[in-house]
């Protein structure tokens, strides 16, 4: 399999996760990330601070609210 077809994929598994929004598969679906990963929701204007995140751990927090709330 060549590098951008696993980019595709990794892409498409995001987009499948993020689109079903299944609380019960946030867990798995954080997999997807490092563990050194940055997240810049809408609101994120500066690192740590409202939607700017800077560890796996807080970025699940964004996802896991924004699923909640679908």
């Amino acid at each position: 399999m060549s590098a951008q077809q696993e980019i595709q994929d990794l892409l498409q598994t995001f987009q499948d996760g993020y689109t079903r929004r299944n609380l019960a598969q946030v867990d798995a679906f954080m997999e997807l990330f490092t563990s050194e990963v940055e997240v810049i929701g809408t609101n994120g204007l500066k690192p740590g601070v409202d939607e700017w995140y800077l560890t796996r751990e807080t970025a699940r927090e964004l996802v896991h609210g924004k699923w909640l709330n679908f």
